[in-house]
């Protein structure tokens, strides 16, 4: 990808796939410094630029490989931001077809609910937390219980998981 003619909230996307990366670092500084350049320039107070889009796909594949829950939190957040944000903004794909890039950002986020269901148990509360963020925030009213159902279809006993799933529950 063409990182440096994809447009941020003010300079080269080059940055992103570092920054990316360097969300699951061992490292806390380098997470938080991470996630600010992301916050900033994907998303900026929820406004969403193109970026925002092609960051997604790194995103997820962060979670497809990650086995510990270090920097999930981080992860989930961005993907709440791009899911949720808002912009004026068209996104032209590769095949010459464009869309509004709000929906397009959205649509990329929701792609991967069930993906998202693994880290709905996962030993640190604030990952769980944040997935759950993520999870309750992509009901689509035209598609209504789809995210109660997704929920119903994890398996604990853990009592804290439990709680926070039903909690999730009522904020639908």
């Amino acid at each position: 990808m063409e990182w440096t003619n994809i447009r941020t909230a003010g300079q080269s996307a080059e940055f992103v796939p570092a920054a990316v990366l360097n969300l699951v670092s061992d490292d806390f500084r380098t997470r938080d410094d991470a996630y600010a350049n992301l916050e900033n320039g994907v998303v900026q107070q929820s406004r969403l630029f193109e970026a925002a889009y092609y960051t997604v796909p790194l995103l997820i594949e962060l979670l497809e490989r990650s086995t510990e829950d270090t920097g999930k939190d981080l992860i989930y957040d961005l993907l709440y931001e791009i899911g949720n944000g808002w912009a004026d903004d068209r996104i032209t794909h590769k095949d010459g077809t464009s869309e509004p890039l709000r929906e397009a950002c959205r649509r990329a986020v929701r792609d991967h609910l069930k993906l998202y269901l693994r880290d709905v148990t996962a030993e640190d509360e604030t990952v769980r937390r944040r997935v759950l963020d993520v999870l309750v925030s992509m009901e689509d009213p035209a598609r209504p219980g789809e995210i109660q159902r997704l929920l119903g279809e994890v398996r604990t006993t853990d009592s804290e998981v439990l709680a926070d799933i039903a909690q999730a529950n009522n904020d639908l």
